[in-house]
């Protein structure tokens, strides 16, 4: 797995889609990223975010957005480095996903999501079950491995490295194939 101290990160812009509280930025903040963008669907990790980055006093290099990443990606501006992490679970059409945030990054794109597993299989229906039974619209999806990798690399990013977990696929890439490294 590839850790942040192995990125140059200087002078690095960060588009984190679905960032929750924050916790990319943070840390390739203390690596010398330059200025972050937040997309987020939640408004309580939005607000938990922006308290944590007033406490980090990184305000003035950090913007929040609230709402569909589709929808705003036209508004946004370009970032070295791109991530999704465990987003493309959360959202019904990873084509259209994909291709609305892989065209913001410049230099890598990196993903998490589910790998589809007996577990993972059984854990998407309960929480899908779940929230039904209490009339929420959010719905979980899984995506199979080659599917997100040939919707990436048909947006013109090569694989620099992956890896997995129990539950996750975590995937590096970057545009043309260019080190970052």
């Amino acid at each position: 797995m590839i850790r942040s101290s192995e990125v140059k990160i200087g002078q690095s812009t960060l588009l984190d889609v679905g960032s929750g509280i924050g916790a990319i930025q943070y840390e390739l903040f203390g690596d010398g990223l330059t200025r972050a963008t937040n997309v987020e669907a939640s408004t309580p990790y939005l607000e938990t975010s922006k308290q944590e980055t007033r406490r980090r006093k990184l305000t003035d290099r950090t913007s929040y957005h609230y709402g569909d990443i589709v929808e705003l990606a036209p508004e946004l501006s370009n970032a070295t480095i791109v991530t999704l992490d465990k987003v493309i679970c959360c959202y019904p059409d990873p084509e259209a996903l994909i291709e609305a945030t892989s065209t913001k990054a410049t230099q890598l794109y990196g993903v998490v999501y589910p790998r589809v597993r007996f577990i993972t299989k059984i854990g998407l229906k309960l929480g899908n079950l779940w929230s039904r039974l209490w009339n929420n619209d959010f719905r979980m999806y899984l995506f199979a491995r080659n599917y997100i990798d040939r919707i990436i690399r048909d947006q013109g990013f090569v694989i620099q490295n992956q890896d997995q977990t129990f539950l996750w696929h975590i995937s590096l890439y970057s545009r043309n194939g260019e080190p970052f490294i």
